[in-house]
This record gives structure tokens, sequence and C-alpha cells, in this order.
């Protein structure tokens, strides 16, 4: 058995954020923890379908798209993984 470090366990789940890593939250068990990923990766892909379906269907227009995105705050690997998204709907 490996040695215990910040009152954790082998199998015990870690997060990171911009501080650095460190033992999860204990109040929000590891179920609701995934329960919540599970949900923002699905929406993310619902986002993505829906507007290739308006784009495929001429409802928005690519500048329209471009626009929203560019007057929108985001980080810019993000800001960048969504215009691919818009290029490839519009190709």
């Amino acid at each position: 058995m490996r040695p215990v470090l910040w009152g954790i366990g082998e199998g015990d789940c870690l997060e990171l954020n911009e501080r650095g890593i460190r033992p999860i939250d204990e109040s929000a068990g590891s179920h609701q923890v995934l329960d919540e990923l599970e949900r923002k990766l699905a929406a993310e892909g619902k986002d993505i379908v829906f507007n290739r379906a308006l784009a495929t269907r001429g409802i928005i227009k690519k500048k329209q798209l471009l626009l929203l995105l560019d007057a929108t705050s985001l980080d810019q690997a993000v800001r960048g993984r969504i215009r691919d998204h818009i290029e490839r709907d519009f190709r």
C-alpha cells in the first residue's frame, strides 16, 4: 500500500485548479462530481450538434456566430476550439 498524503488514500480523487492540485472537497461526493462533469460534457456536445444544425439549415450565419464568439469572454484555448467548430460547420 502507498503512503497516505493529504489525508487521502489510493483511489481517492484530486482536483486541479488555478492554485494547484489538492483533494476534492469532501462536502461533494465523488459521484456528485462525476455527475456534474457528465452533465457539462453532455451539454457541450448538444450545443455543438445544435449549432451545426442551425448552420446547415441556414438559420444562423457564420459571421453572426463569430461576432458572438468575439463578444464573449473566454479563455483563448476554448475560443480557438469553438472557432474550429464554427469553421467546420460552415464548410
